[in-house]
Formats: structure tokens, sequence, C-alpha cells
């Protein structure tokens, strides 16, 4: 027991810094957080790392889609390089716990690829820290939106018309078949 209690206080000793650097959070809008959000992404796609870095925290983690995980300083270095694609953010939703806000929300990636602008819908979480007096991004996770679609039956022309090597992002090509 007495082993026990005092591994609690050296556990309560060493986050005290931590409650200390963590005071409460300012009152926050949901609309300041789209802002950031937004702004963010922008950057991004844009391609300005440097003003990108200023959104992250440190030891901030990124979760991908496909399960992938990067960090701050990986998402920095991919943030270098300007993308063709838009995104759109939209449903946005906040809640607080003192110095921590999750932000979920909806976006939409936009895709060209050929004569045609593809949509890929996508559910996000982003935690926030209150840090350095200002919000810091210190985790992303987003993953595919899926709707199961009715099957439909499409007629050989418009099919032919997928076919081909398309570029889906810099460096990323896609190449469609067809067969029968």
């Amino acid at each position: 027991m007495r082993q026990q209690l005092g591994f609690a206080f050296l556990a309560t000793l060493g986050l005290a810094h931590v409650f200390r650097e963590c005071k409460s959070g300012p009152s926050t809008t949901d609309s300041v957080f789209q802002q950031l959000v937004v702004e963010r992404i922008g950057l991004a796609m844009h391609g300005d790392s440097s003003k990108y870095r200023t959104f992250l925290a440190a030891d901030a983690i990124f979760i991908n889609d496909d399960g992938s995980r990067f960090t701050s300083d990986q998402m920095v270095d991919d943030a270098g390089h300007k993308h063709s694609s838009t995104w759109t953010v939209d449903s946005l939703h906040v809640a607080r716990a003192g110095d921590f806000a999750l932000v979920y929300y909806g976006e939409v990636e936009h895709s060209e690829m050929g004569s045609r602008t593809l949509t890929f819908p996508y559910e996000a979480l982003d935690t926030f820290i209150w840090r350095e007096s200002r919000w810091l991004l210190l985790a992303h996770t987003q993953t595919h939106k899926t709707n199961d679609a009715p099957p439909i039956v499409v007629d050989s022309i418009t099919l032919q018309q997928y076919v081909g090597r398309n570029e889906w992002s810099p460096g990323y090509d896609i190449t469609i078949t067809r067969r029968g």
C-alpha cells in the first residue's frame, strides 16, 4: 500500500508541470476552430510549410485514412509540396474540456482527373491543446466517409471514357483498364 501511495505521489509531482503549463484555455467559439482548420488545410494545399508549422504542437500526430501515422515534422515536410486538390470543410462541432478542444468535422477533397472533378468525403477529428497562449493542433485523424450506393449499370461508351492513365496528384498516377 505504501509503495502504491508513493508511486501515486511521484506521478502527481511528475504531472504538476503539465497542469501548471496548461491553465485554462480561453473561451473560444466554434468559428475560431473552423478558421484554424480551414487555414491549416489551405496552407498545406498551397505548400506553405513554414506557416503550416505554426499551427502544430511539436508532438502532434496524424493518422491518415489508410491508418498510416505521421509526426509533426513529416506533415510539415508534406505541406511543403503544393497539391492540386482543393478541400472544403463543413458540419464542424467542438467539444471543450479545459485546455483541450475536440473538433469533429466533415471535409471533402475535390480532385481533377482528366476532364472530371472527383469528390472524396472524409470525417475528421482534430484535437487542439492550449499551449504558448494559443490553440495548437495536437492530433488529427481522418477516415473516408462511405455510403453504400446502389449498384448501377453503365454503358460501354461511358466506361471507355475512364480508361487511361491519369495523374491523381503530383507524383501519383492511376491507370484504369477495361476488360470486356
